[in-house]
């Protein structure tokens, strides 16, 4: 697993931000899994391919953190703290559905928080994907 993909990758976003390239061609390709529960997210993750230009794809889980999430929505509703957080994201790794998360509806630092949750359990963790930004103006769906 770890030699097809990089560090665990967590990050704080909006609600509707998705992924795009900085670069024209990128090994990996980070897509934000449009799920409300692990059983749908391993269904979409399964059905990512390669892409020609952007490569592998680096499926992550989109977890709402918000007081208020709700399920049927395209996040994985889980107001938790970021230690339960960071083992979601563990486990989702471990079984190999998702190799991080994109974190919405959370207060700064949250990321920081969960990072160090999953370092604690020996995940090395990355903040972004290189070759790749947030993109708040665009929506992408896995479905």
């Amino acid at each position: 697993m770890t030699e097809l993909f990089p560090a665990v990758t967590v990050t704080l976003a909006d609600y509707d931000a998705t992924f795009v390239p900085t670069f024209p061609r990128t090994s990996v390709r980070p897509v934000a899994l449009d799920a409300d529960n692990l059983s749908d997210a391993q269904r979409h993750s399964l059905r990512l391919r390669v892409d020609a230009d952007h490569g592998r794809p680096l499926p992550l889980l989109r977890i709402d953190v918000a007081p208020d999430a709700d399920f049927g929505t395209d996040a994985i509703p889980f107001a938790q703290p970021a230690r339960r957080v960071a083992g979601l994201i563990a486990d989702a790794a471990r079984i190999g559905i998702a190799f991080g998360a994109v974190i919405v509806g959370a207060e700064a630092g949250f990321d920081a928080d969960v990072a160090e949750h999953l370092r604690e359990s020996g995940f090395r963790v990355q903040h972004d994907v290189p070759g790749w930004s947030l993109d708040a103006c665009l929506l992408a769906a896995t479905s």
